[in-house]
């Protein structure tokens, strides 16, 4: 198999793939890890809430949509199953997840700033008896 047929219209586009192959088991660990990395950022209290909202929105939609889709592709529906759903969601999930690091980038810096300016403003204020 190479690169050429991979791209190739007939294999990307062909709406009904066969349903017997090896790629279901680490697909279905991919989206399950996914999932699980959603429901432990739900949980942990590490990380910025803006950051974390995206970060769970983002595992939680991919891992759903890909289980979708190995549920397709195991019930052989068309275009639900297809190779071209399995290379949308994943491009999805890559551009979403450079969003993400994107915007912590930018982010992060202005909000330390922010922060260390309020505590610099608050020392000199009178404490709460």
């Amino acid at each position: 198999m190479t690169l050429e047929y991979i791209f190739s219209k007939s294999y990307l586009f062909d709406p009904t793939p066969p349903s017997e192959s090896r790629l279901y088991l680490y697909l279905i660990v991919f989206f399950g890890v996914l999932i699980l990395l959603a429901l432990l950022n739900i949980f942990s209290k590490s990380l910025d809430k803006k950051i974390r909202k995206k970060q769970i929105y983002c595992y939680l939609t991919t891992g759903t949509l890909g289980l979708i889709y190995l549920f397709g592709r195991h019930e052989e529906l068309s275009w639900i199953g297809s190779r071209l759903t399995l290379s949308i969601i994943l491009l999805g999930f890559f551009i979403w997840i450079t969003y993400i690091t994107v915007f912590s980038i930018r982010y992060l810096p202005k909000k330390n700033t922010n922060e260390k300016a309020q505590k610099r403003f608050e020392k000199y204020l009178p404490k709460r008896k």
